[in-house]
């Protein structure tokens, strides 16, 4: 059984490589019927994605989630919040995310957070988001660590911290989080939570700005330092801005 199960995942997924949707609805079905809880997970988002049956997608995850999958979880916590395939139901929404985080799943840690820190579904916690954000964030969640940055920068939190915001913002840009990135290169800007380094700056928002985030496009456009170093520059016109040239 465990070979068949096998053959049968690995074909699935070439179907989806192929985009050969139907040779996979097919092959996530069969393995659905036999318990395989992927495998329903895999057929529920198929269901959601591709044909936009809701319905169908809520009764697979419901299934998935009954075996204890912490992903059906997270995401039928979407379908409530969205009212998609079933009556929207933001308290619904947060027992879905909250279980599925108390198992671990790092997207659900962070949403969950979220609720909590907005008040969605759940009396507003901000003591208890930070926590659900430090988890997701020791998961691995360049998201959890820019709402953190933002939480200890002040832009939620009375308290100000900017080393701690420094902190959080520095890991998620080396994650390669284009937000994060630019919120960085404004702290070494400024010299907020750290010394003052406009080369440093200038890297972290020229790297923000390369990774299509508008508003660090916009903020070097009026930077002097950017602008003296690149005013003689042809690709960028003496804009701040680099031009796109086609061969």
């Amino acid at each position: 059984m465990m070979s068949e199960v096998r053959g049968l995942h690995t074909r699935a997924k070439l179907a989806l490589d192929r985009k050969d949707h139907q040779v996979a609805f097919s092959l996530y079905e069969e393995l659905a019927k036999l318990g395989d809880l992927e495998g329903k997970c895999r057929l529920a988002s198929l269901h959601r994605d591709v044909r936009g049956d809701f319905g169908a997608a809520v009764e697979w995850f419901k299934r998935a989630a009954e075996q204890g999958s912490a992903e059906a979880l997270c995401m039928l916590g979407y379908l409530y919040r969205g009212g998609q395939g079933v009556l929207k139901d933001d308290i619904a929404a947060v027992n879905c995310f909250r279980k599925s985080a108390e198992l671990g799943y790092c997207e659900a840690e962070e949403v969950y957070a979220q609720c909590l820190e907005a008040g969605i579904g759940v009396t507003q916690d901000n003591d208890t988001a930070i926590q659900w954000y430090r988890r997701a964030a020791d998961h691995g969640s360049a998201g959890a660590l820019v709402h953190l940055g933002k939480i200890f920068s002040g832009e939620k939190k009375s308290d100000v911290d900017f080393a701690q915001a420094f902190v959080f913002y520095a890991r998620a840009a080396q994650l390669g989080d284009p937000e994060a990135q630019f919120e960085l290169g404004l702290m070494y800007y400024d010299g907020r939570g750290v010394t003052k380094d406009i080369e440093k700056a200038l890297k972290w928002l020229s790297e923000s700005s390369r990774r299509g985030y508008l508003v660090a496009r916009r903020v070097m456009m009026y930077l002097p330092e950017f602008l003296e170093r690149t005013s003689t520059m042809a690709q960028y016109n003496g804009t701040g801005v680099q031009v796109k040239r086609t061969q």
